[in-house]
């Protein structure tokens, strides 16, 4: 909450961590419409293709008959034309003393890895979906575990105000303030799914038998009081 009210701090995370993996990584600088254009269409894509059609297998049969298989077509081509604009952008620019290192750079002049550009493209969307939700979500998380504890807050800031910014990730209690965040707001907070390759007996004398499938749900794990003392206190 601001003087003018509420607004949604992950919103506005999430379009500062795309432009920065954008302009770092890719060495391409996004638009305030392709940012927001990338974001709703990577929604509506992984409602489709990541929630709808892992549930009911009959949608990737059925295809163009279902609106929404059709909408997430057309949003998946619409990711894919940002990025073919930024390895368009790359090679027109060239290699670099600023982009060399970048993974734009290491992805755009390595044919033996990738054998076309559908393939570099790929390679493309995926660092870039994958890492700029679960960068911002927990930078979102934090902020509002701060804002909430301005006690934390304020010993944070007195820290960090103590150290040069290039500096700051040698600070061990912003470390600590992110990974408890973390703990309490994982990114992914469902599960991991392990199917156990022996029998294990676990501290409480359960025996798991050999091939038992183990989901993992990391909310319960990061919040198990057996571990941590007042585990949803931040």
């Amino acid at each position: 909450r601001n003087g003018d009210g509420v607004f949604d701090v992950s919103s506005d995370m999430q379009s500062l961590v795309l432009g920065a993996i954008s302009e770092s990584a890719f060495d391409y600088i996004m638009s305030p419409q392709e940012k927001k254009e990338f974001s709703e269409s990577v929604r509506l894509s992984l409602i489709e293709y990541a929630r709808n059609a892992t549930v009911h297998t009959y949608r990737s049969w059925l295809g163009w008959l279902l609106p929404g298989r059709r909408r997430a077509s057309v949003v998946a081509q619409r990711i894919r034309n940002i990025m073919i604009r930024v390895l368009k952008r790359y090679r027109e620019s060239g290699e670099t003393e600023g982009n060399r290192g970048t993974l734009i750079q290491l992805i755009a002049s390595d044919d033996n890895a990738f054998r076309n550009d559908d393939e570099k493209l790929a390679q493309l969307v995926e660092f870039l979906v994958a890492g700029h939700d679960t960068t911002s979500y927990s930078i979102s998380w934090a902020l509002i575990s701060l804002a909430k504890h301005p006690e934390i807050q304020t010993r944070l800031r007195d820290e960090l105000s103590r150290m040069r910014p290039e500096n700051w990730s040698q600070s061990e209690y912003l470390r600590m303030c992110m990974k408890e965040s973390t703990r309490l707001n994982p990114v992914s907070s469902s599960t991991s799914v392990r199917v156990i390759g022996r029998d294990i007996r676990t501290k409480g004398g359960y025996v798991i038998p050999k091939g038992s499938t183990c989901f993992l749900w990391f909310l319960l794990l990061s919040r198990d009081p057996s571990v941590f003392d007042d585990p949803d206190e931040y």
